[in-house]
């Protein structure tokens, strides 16, 4: 899974974008750096950066929603995350 972290200081908000890379199929093109690309689905807890409720980003629809299911500490929040191949959070 591949993952961006940006803050905006000036709301307190922290924004996270999560990617689950499918298998690199082109010939010469590039693998992940950072782990081998399966093109499986995950389903993993992972634990966020920052404070407060989450909320999940429809890209398409911009639609935002609640996340009900999350449990939090002082500056953690876990969320379960459930991505197919080349989808993303």
């Amino acid at each position: 899974m591949l993952s961006v972290h940006r803050r905006d200081l000036a709301t307190r908000t922290d924004y996270y974008f999560l990617y689950n890379q499918g298998v690199v199929s082109p010939k010469g093109e590039p693998a992940n750096l950072f782990e081998p690309a399966t093109g499986t689905p995950l389903d993993i807890e992972v634990s966020l950066e920052g404070r407060g409720s989450p909320y999940l980003l429809d890209a398409w629809s911009g639609t935002i929603t609640p996340i009900a299911q999350y449990t939090s500490t002082d500056d953690r929040v876990m969320v379960r995350v459930r991505l197919s191949r080349d989808n993303a959070n």
